[in-house]
């Protein structure tokens, strides 16, 4: 999950209204997660194929028109399944049921490309050079398709922007880990975050970064917001809603890959922010001087895994 929090983490710093209040020692933190959040809840801007599935389309178009033209030796072949087919080509097994579709067709004569009815035209000069055009055109295109990436779905975007901000169930309720861990040690890291579940959702990151014991939320909301204290999932559920209000707001926010393109930086640079020599190495994000985060008596902050020895940033 860390993974996904730093790479969408397009942090909308130029638009982005300040939390205010000189009590918010959080405040840049903070500002960095409820951008995050901003994104992670906005219309998906990507690439899809909701638009239909134009390029099959196309190739289908492209294999009919090739059938149509094809010579009489290959036309008139019988494309039914055979019993056995052990002693077919590759090529027949892949294409055979594709060519009888394509054959009942245009013997329909029911089938129309762009406007025109798709028939099977006498032997002829013409047809002969059409099917070399077509047939290269179609072997072209059927290569051009390797190289394309597949694109997924709009609700597909829309499962991974959930699953960003409410961890993998993808849902925001008030039962454990359904997104927030039963305790703040879970959710925050504790002192060693190698087996804890921080990061595990933007929503516990954010409720650990500003909850403490008897806390109220103004080190990063900049005032009082009632109790932000990570006791219970139910509790840390009320204190989402609560500092979800204050996030700052932004104007324009895409879900996209722009937006993801300076996530890093942007989070490296709140990370160990406010580090103190108590913390050492620890890859924290908050203001407490402390190795130890919990959303209680040591609170204000996520604990991440440590940064190993070849000194690089973990991203598990």
């Amino acid at each position: 999950m860390f993974r996904k929090v730093v790479t969408i983490i397009g942090i909308l710093a130029s638009t982005a209204d300040k939390a205010a209040g000189a009590a918010n020692d959080n405040a840049r933190a903070f500002n960095a997660l409820c951008a995050v959040i901003g994104i992670a809840s906005s219309p998906p801007n990507v690439a899809t194929e909701d638009k239909g599935d134009s390029i099959p389309a196309i190739l289908d178009s492209l294999r009919q028109l090739n059938l149509s033209v094809a010579p009489e030796s290959f036309y008139k072949l019988s494309f039914e399944k055979k019993t056995d087919e052990s002693q077919e080509s590759q090529h027949w097994k892949d294409n055979r049921e594709s060519w009888e579709k394509n054959k009942k067709l245009i013997e329909d004569g029911e089938t129309f490309i762009d406007g025109i009815k798709l028939l099977r035209t006498k032997p002829s000069h013409e047809r002969q050079v059409a099917a070399t055009i077509i047939n290269r055109t179609l072997e072209l295109a059927l290569e051009k398709q390797k190289e394309l990436k597949p694109k997924i779905t709009a609700q597909a975007v829309r499962d991974l922007q959930n699953k960003v901000l409410y961890g993998e169930n993808g849902e925001l309720t008030a039962e454990n880990d359904k997104p927030f861990p039963s305790t703040g040690g879970l959710a925050c890291g504790g002192g060693d975050p190698t087996s804890q579940k921080s990061s595990s959702s933007l929503a516990a990151d954010l409720v650990c970064l500003c909850a403490k014991t008897g806390g109220n939320g103004e080190e990063c909301a900049g005032k009082s917001e009632g109790t932000i204290d990570y006791t219970a999932a139910a509790a840390a559920k009320t204190a989402y809603d609560k500092l979800l209000e204050k996030c700052p707001k932004a104007k324009g926010v895409k879900f996209n890959a722009a937006a993801a393109a300076a996530a890093r930086t942007t989070f490296i640079a709140a990370l160990k922010e406010n580090g103190k020599g108590t913390q050492a190495e620890a890859n924290i994000l908050g203001a407490e001087n402390a190795k130890q985060c919990n959303g209680g008596g040591q609170g204000l902050c996520v604990y991440y895994k440590d940064t190993p020895a070849n000194g690089h940033t973990p991203i598990p």
